[in-house]
């Protein structure tokens, strides 16, 4: 259901977008969202979607490819690198493995080919939703280190830091269990959480190792590797 609301920079439970360009295809999902109970804003090109995000905190954003003013990996682009807490489910007739892999390297949380059933959609679209709710605090704090998941910056006393979207999702897993051992297994689940294009434990370390050359010699050293398992933050 469109919501009817003003652009306010805010957020409600469950508020997504969808970026459609196919006018059937737009509202059945928009009788399906309303039949969900999920409040859903569409637009149909890139530049309006954009103007939107910029004013409202999305949970999810589902981005289809062909759009009338270009490919929505623009668009899964910029949401990685402005808005790293929003999750991002692409939909495309772009279904080739090369197709999905870029879409998934770019910053998508997953990407469902079309066409597609409406009960793979929900139970891909509710995963997503149920990953953000873990992180959609303003603040995340481990000892002297803060996180804003929005913004991916990172604050140690008078030192800030930029992460991106997925750099920032790993980091906010391990400050949510932040004194515990994070497996590999569960860091993956946490910000990949579905899809057959789930990277490797070996890609796992190399997102943690930039996430430590970003901290720098004085605090990467907080992110502690528990061999043959995964990682621990271990606060200041």
């Amino acid at each position: 259901m469109y919501c009817g609301v003003e652009y306010t920079g805010y957020m409600k439970e469950n508020h997504i977008l969808i970026v459609e360009n196919d006018p059937l295809l737009t509202q059945s999902l928009r009788n399906h969202c309303k039949h969900k109970g999920l409040c859903a804003d569409f637009s149909p090109t890139i530049s309006k979607a954009m103007h939107m995000i910029d004013q409202i905190n999305y949970a999810v954003v589902v981005i289809d490819r062909k759009l009338d003013d270009g490919d929505g990996l623009e668009l899964v682009e910029y949401l990685s690198d402005c808005k790293p807490q929003t999750k991002v489910l692409v939909c495309s007739q772009l279904r080739s493995e090369h197709e999905r892999i870029s879409g998934l390297a770019i910053g998508a949380d997953a990407y469902l080919p079309k066409p597609f059933s409406f009960t793979e959609f929900s139970l891909m679209l509710q995963k997503l939703l149920n990953v953000h709710k873990k992180i959609k605090q303003d603040v995340l704090v481990a000892g002297t280190l803060q996180l804003n998941p929005n913004s991916g910056i990172v604050a140690i006393g008078t030192e800030t830091f930029k992460l991106r979207k997925k750099e920032s999702q790993l980091l906010a897993c391990l400050i949510i269990h932040k004194g515990s051992v994070v497996s590999r297994a569960a860091l993956i689940e946490y910000v990949w959480g579905i899809g057959d294009e789930i990277p490797t434990h070996n890609t796992l370390d190399v997102y943690i190792r930039r996430i430590r050359m970003t901290l720098g010699c004085r605090h990467g050293h907080l992110i502690k590797t528990v061999r043959s398992f995964g990682y621990l933050l271990k606060p200041e």
